[in-house]
């Protein structure tokens, strides 16, 4: 790349997070636990399933 290539790039795009959420995990339910879990979360009142989770595990209310 040449210096005038390097004056033309506009940099775009949603700003980097300081402490991105980069380890992950999965869980697998049963009819039963799903039904369970989909009740609890819409008693809730949340917006978001992974937020209801991480507020579960780390008991955030």
């Amino acid at each position: 790349m040449n210096d005038n290539n390097k004056k033309q790039l506009k940099k775009t795009g949603r700003r980097p997070k300081d402490d991105p959420a980069t380890i992950r995990y999965t869980i697998s339910f049963n009819e039963q636990e799903h039904a369970r879990f989909l009740a609890l979360f819409d008693k809730s009142g949340m917006q978001v399933k992974a937020h209801f989770i991480t507020s579960c595990i780390f008991e955030k209310r």
